[in-house]
């Protein structure tokens, strides 16, 4: 993955916002086989990405939620993985061996970003 600096670069990625609280909580999502060399990803409206079911796929998911700690602001982020059939959770399983240290970095890239253009104003 490339660097992401705005949501328009995580829409080019693939994912897609599945659920907004303005100023509150961001929920994006992708589908896809991670472990292929191009992901397989799948692109579908966000209204259909609950009911996906196709098996050998998985959903990934990424929130981010603010929150106010007396005149400070907060951000967390949390990511959730849900495996259509078991096939591709072992898959999934033996590409996260490979690349989940890695994933902290991206995330961590993530906050920087929205620091970043939170404080740019």
């Amino acid at each position: 993955m490339g660097r992401v600096n705005t949501m328009r670069d995580l829409e080019e990625l693939g994912f897609k916002v599945l659920h907004e609280e303005v100023n509150e909580l961001l929920i994006i999502g992708l589908i896809g086989q991670f472990w292929k060399p191009k992901g397989h990803f799948v692109d579908l409206d966000s209204n259909d990405f609950r009911g996906f079911d196709k098996p050998g796929f998985v959903k990934a998911t990424a929130s981010f939620r603010l929150h106010d700690r007396g005149g400070t602001t907060h951000l967390t982020t949390e990511t959730l993985i849900g495996a259509t059939d078991p096939s591709a959770e072992r898959s999934f399983r033996r590409y996260w061996r490979l690349i989940g240290p890695f994933s902290g970095l991206v995330r961590r890239d993530w906050l920087r970003s929205v620091k970043r253009l939170a404080e740019a104003g």
